[in-house]
């Protein structure tokens, strides 16, 4: 062969991998990047500096930088805290969003109660006078201005609060008639309420649930339908007001421990200097919280570490989301289009050249190890589990996925048959294709990086 013709195929075949693509579908926009984990050297991308909806993606740059920022191996405080006489007790809450999760079931709010009691009775204080809730820690409402009126009352969108409790959801139970398009019926809340909640939820044939819930304060209802002929049907919703429903159960519990307790306060920003410590509870490690929330895509837990990037004093939303931006500006050297933690906000956009950067950064740091933890296996678990089963990629791509309508995405790190590992993005908006074809084709062009 031609030593020209040679060259010539082999720069081809350079450009062609360099511009690699899938095809999503007529109408969609596809995005995506490779890069050596060790190098930093781009081997491919297609449109990688476009910005589209990233959904979940968004979680691990927010993982990422709690773990970076925060440290890995710190813990968000609840505080008690009694005054000089020991007649008044305050309690101060960091937006702990594990207190009483579904997933660390051993991190009770009668742990700490009984923590207090104990402390109490030592110090012979089991008269206390007053009990101050302090929420003062989340300055400004803990939701985002570019949340969807239709995610912020169901379970998905329940929004961190410095008092947290039972993820901050409230479980709602509906019964329905046997015939189609009637009328259903609330039957109760768990835990309950102090609202009012309208049930406009209608019955129909299918086998699952389109049942939304809205609300803010005192009024909330239920819409959508539900399956026939059910006694009992379940669906969850964000919580009303959590730190009512944490206040309950801490003085449920301390006055079950034999604490008399007269009067309960809520307040912003006690005065703390003539206040002693009294007991504190601590949450799971950031690394747990971000490895719960990449493997389960936790929104909450997403936007509660978000969050926390503004240190221990006081925080906002939008002093966090400045926080966050300004953390992936210094990495990326473009600006971050971000408006929550967790990726839910249709109005986040990002690039997948920022989204692998971001990686690469914390993957090359003394942070790799803790944030590797986070990052779910193909084929295996978390979001990637039903990603290229019984392919090559299973136990060779690590990552996150992000879905939601019109959009489907995966980031993260493949493991080269040269052993070499690439960090990817692929980003996806508005594929006609159905959600199954479209995961497959990307789990085909993951297989073609493992050989590159």
């Amino acid at each position: 062969m031609n030593p020209k013709h040679a060259i010539a195929i082999v720069a081809l075949a350079s450009a062609q991998c360099l511009h690699a693509q899938i095809d999503a579908g007529k109408g969609a926009s596809v995005a995506s990047v490779v890069i050596d984990l060790q190098s930093g050297q781009t081997l491919q991308q297609n449109n990688a500096d476009q910005l589209l909806t990233p959904a979940s993606l968004t979680k691990l740059l927010t993982t990422a930088a709690a773990i970076d920022l925060i440290g890995a191996q710190h813990k968000i405080a609840t505080q008690a805290f009694i005054s000089a006489n020991g007649k008044q007790l305050t309690i101060r809450g960091l937006c702990d969003p594990t207190m009483a999760s579904a997933y660390f079931s051993w991190h009770s709010i009668e742990a700490f109660a009984t923590s207090i009691a104990n402390a109490l009775k030592q110090q012979n204080a089991t008269q206390i006078e007053r009990i101050s809730f302090d929420s003062g820690y989340i300055s400004e409402s803990p939701y985002s201005s570019k949340r969807l009126w239709e995610d912020m009352g169901n379970y998905y969108g329940a929004a961190p609060t410095s008092f947290c409790t039972n993820d901050n959801t409230v479980t709602y139970t509906f019964s329905s008639p046997i015939e189609p398009n009637k009328p259903c019926q609330l039957i109760s809340t768990q835990p309950a309420e102090d609202i009012n909640v309208q049930c406009f939820v209608k019955s129909y044939t299918k086998q699952a649930d389109s049942v939304y819930i809205y609300g803010i304060g005192q009024n909330w209802y239920a819409t959508g339908c539900m399956p026939c002929n059910r006694a009992k049907f379940n669906v969850r919703g964000a919580m009303a007001n959590p730190q009512k429903i944490f206040e309950q159960k801490l003085l449920t519990e301390l006055r079950q421990q034999g604490i008399k307790i007269a009067n309960v306060a809520d307040e912003k920003n006690c005065n703390y200097t003539s206040l002693k410590p009294l007991a504190t509870d601590y949450s799971p490690s950031i690394v747990s919280i971000a490895k719960v929330t990449n493997h389960e895509s936790v929104n909450i837990y997403a936007d509660a570490l978000m969050l926390h990037l503004c240190g221990e004093e006081s925080t906002s939303v939008d002093r966090a989301l400045q926080q966050l931006r300004q953390y992936v500006k210094r990495i990326t050297g473009q600006e971050a289009i971000l408006y929550d933690g967790s990726g839910l906000s249709p109005l986040n956009a990002l690039s997948p050249h920022q989204i692998a950067t971001v990686i690469r950064h914390i993957e090359t740091s003394a942070q790799a190890q803790a944030f590797d933890k986070t990052l779910s296996i193909a084929g295996v678990s978390g979001t990637l589990k039903r990603l290229g089963v019984g392919t090559a990629i299973v136990n060779n791509v690590r990552g996150k996925s992000g879905s939601m309508s019109g959009v489907l995405a995966y980031a993260g790190i493949v493991n080269a048959t040269n052993g070499k590992q690439y960090v990817f993005c692929i980003i996806t908006n508005h594929s006609p294709l159905p959600p199954t074809e479209l995961r497959q084709r990307i789990a085909r062009w993951l297989t073609e990086l493992m050989k590159l």
